[in-house]
């Protein structure tokens, strides 16, 4: 092929090829409006390859099997990480949520340990002839238990 002839057919944006950077070509098709993404070239070009410089079919063929080998290697490392970090994540919901039942438990015990001792020293104060006294502590327990209970449920619906 002749140096005009080369340039010449390089000035055709038909038979341009475009090489970006992840070593794919785009080749326009004659056939459609859309380009073409290729890894290696079409057969004409293979052929235009082999004319100028023999044996380059067989290095381009060799260049795109270790890309796609490379880009294999990536997505089973990036796949694997992601598992990973699935997994860790899984394990720090756990947890989590391992410790806010132990939490939530542990509040139980307390306020029914709380609510205990109030009503005990109400009815003790009941006992002595304490009323206004047995009256305050006991409705003051009940007061604070149903508010407790009341805000925990608001909160666990929103």
């Amino acid at each position: 092929m002749s140096s005009q002839n080369h340039e010449a057919q390089d000035n055709n944006p038909q038979n341009e090829e475009v090489q970006n950077k992840t070593d794919i070509v785009i080749s326009p098709d004659s056939s459609s409006r859309y380009p073409s993404y290729e890894i290696v070239p079409s057969p004409r070009t293979f052929q235009e390859y082999e004319e100028i410089l023999p044996g380059s079919m067989d290095r381009i063929l060799l260049m795109a099997e270790a890309q796609t080998q490379h880009r294999r290697e990536i997505e089973t490392r990036d796949q694997q990480h992601r598992i990973k970090m699935e997994e860790e994540d899984t394990e720090l919901k756990k947890a989590v949520t391992k410790s806010d039942t132990r939490r939530a438990d542990l509040g139980l015990v307390t306020g029914f340990i709380i609510a205990i001792i109030g009503l005990s020293g109400s009815i003790y104060l009941g006992i002595n002839d304490k009323a206004a006294a047995s009256a305050i502590m006991g409705g003051g327990t009940m007061t604070g238990l149903v508010a407790v209970f009341v805000t925990g449920n608001k909160r666990q619906k929103s």
